[in-house]
C-alpha cells in the first residue's frame, strides 16, 4: 500500500513537498477506516493501473482540501488517468471525499 503514497511523492517532491506530508497522513487515516471493505481489498491488488488511479485520487483529495480548488483534468493527466481508468478514478476520489466528509463532521 505504500506505492500509493509514493507514487504521489514522486509527483509532488519538487513542486509540492509539502502536499505529500498531508498525503501520506490522510492516506493512513482512510487505510485504517477502510480496512476490510472491497476498496481497500481492491487496492491490496496493487497492479499499476490501480495505485494510478488512487494515488491520483488522493492528490486530487489533499490538493483540493488544501487550496479548495478542483483541477481534476490535471490530477488525471499527471497519473496517466485515461478515459478507460476514468469511472474508477471518479469512484475513488468520491470514496475519499465521503471519508473527508464524514471526519469534519465527528
Amino acid at each position: 500500500m505504500t506505492k500509493i503514497t509514493e507514487r504521489v511523492a514522486g509527483q509532488t517532491e519538487v513542486q509540492e513537498p509539502t502536499l505529500y506530508y498531508f498525503a501520506q497522513e490522510l492516506w493512513s487515516q482512510f487505510i485504517m477506516a477502510i480496512f476490510g471493505t472491497h476498496d481497500y481489498l481492491s487496492i491490496l491488488d496493487e497492479d499499476d493501473a490501480t495505485i494510478d488511479i488512487w494515488a491520483a485520487a488522493l492528490h486530487q483529495m489533499v490538493t483540493e482540501s488544501l487550496t479548495g480548488s478542483r483541477n481534476e483534468e490535471e490530477s488525471r493527466a499527471m497519473y496517466g488517468i485515461t478515459d478507460t481508468m476514468r469511472f474508477r478514478f471518479e469512484q475513488a476520489y468520491r470514496t475519499m471525499k465521503q471519508f473527508v466528509a464524514a471526519g469534519m463532521h465527528e
